[in-house]
């Protein structure tokens, strides 16, 4: 990953995914994960697929408690 500055263009820092402790690497695959830069369109989907997943999870758990307090 390279960071940018926006107004002159210069790298403030390179951060490489092949160096630094297992932490660092851990960090940089979420980020890559997060804004969609692994897998591309796929992972984008499989993604929007699970969270809308876990949405539902959480309404129908709402929904079955409901009505068994009812």
């Amino acid at each position: 990953m390279v960071f940018v500055d926006q107004w002159s263009g210069k790298a403030l820092a390179v951060h490489s995914a092949r160096e630094g402790g297992w932490l660092q690497r851990y960090n940089n695959l979420q980020l890559s994960l997060h804004i969609g830069a692994v897998g591309g369109t796929a992972t984008r989907w499989i993604a929007f697929f699970v969270c809308a997943a876990l949405l539902l999870q959480i309404f129908s758990g709402y929904v079955l408690w409901w009505k068994r307090t009812a």
